[in-house]
């Protein structure tokens, strides 16, 4: 009798600390988790602010869970296996962030191209006796996005009240390129030693032409090995490919036994290695 309230009272404590660990463990998972959301919303509401995008924060968040939850059953459903689908799930977790990376660079390119016609445009304003807050005026009225977006929230900043020198960093600030830095330097220098803007203006185009023409022979010239790269890249998945339709029994080993895993590890790795190397390469900074 005693040893049965004994057993009754070890499985209370028992289920009682079991219990108090979920608790806490849950109260952990959900404090990191807001933490993570909170940190995630405003680092990508930032984001979305400087690219003029039509979408929330919380959008992209619930997109990036949603991705989470595709790849993991679409890895699970293809490989069989629990350890590939956590990766693929990994890869899901990156995968809204690495699009709106590439969506900002892309921003960043069409920026500076039509930096140069925008720069023109503000020499010519000021050859005709405009003042520079009415040149920038003119390309956010009448330019092209993103230029017209940036330069037009610079004017607003201006309309508030903000000094110039601070808006062009500002501006400088939110956009991150290295042509409007230097374009942005050079204003604040010749604004304080009282130098000839509309001259500066043509020679800071000039050079911004000359370094995309240069820039624009090297990537020609750097085609053939960044092909290369990426034919040497897809060369071990075209060869899996084929091996699976040929021996279907000895590729599906790397996705089931533990061996085929560490295979496939030693595989990504020295492919991310290689992937290293060749865009060292082939990338020269002018």
């Amino acid at each position: 009798m005693i040893f049965n309230w004994l057993t009754v009272l070890i499985g209370i404590l028992v289920f009682a600390s079991v219990g108090l660990f979920s608790y806490a463990g849950a109260e952990l998972f959900g404090k990191g988790f807001r933490r993570y959301e909170e940190k995630y919303l405003s680092r990508t509401s930032q984001e979305l602010d400087e690219m003029f995008l039509p979408f929330s924060a919380e959008q992209i968040f619930y997109l990036n869970l949603l991705s989470i939850l595709v790849f993991l059953i679409l890895g699970f459903i293809l490989t069989r296996s629990f350890i590939l689908a956590i990766c693929l799930g990994i890869l899901g977790f990156f995968l809204p962030r690495i699009a709106l990376k590439g969506a900002k660079q892309r921003r960043r390119e069409r920026f500076d191209a039509q930096l140069v016609d925008g720069l023109a445009t503000i020499s010519n304003s000021l050859k005709a006796g405009l003042s520079l807050v009415q040149a920038i005026e003119i390309i956010g009225r009448e330019g092209s996005p993103p230029l017209k977006e940036e330069f037009g929230l610079m004017l607003r900043e201006l309309t508030l009240g903000v000094e110039l020198e601070r808006a062009l960093n500002n501006l400088a600030a939110r956009v991150k390129s290295t042509d409007l830095d230097l374009v942005v330097t050079s204003i604040n220098i010749v604004r304080g030693t009282g130098g000839n803007l509309s001259e500066m203006f043509d020679q800071i185009a000039d050079t911004i032409r000359e370094r995309n023409t240069l820039q624009g022979k090297i990537r020609s010239l750097t085609a053939q090995g960044r092909l290369q790269g990426i034919v040497i890249g897809l060369l071990p998945l075209g060869l899996a490919l084929i091996l699976y339709f040929l021996e279907p029994k000895m590729i599906t080993r790397l996705f089931t036994e533990p061996l085929g895993w560490g295979v496939l590890a030693v595989i990504v790795i020295f492919e991310a290695i290689g992937a290293f190397f060749i865009k060292k390469i082939v990338s020269i900074d002018v």
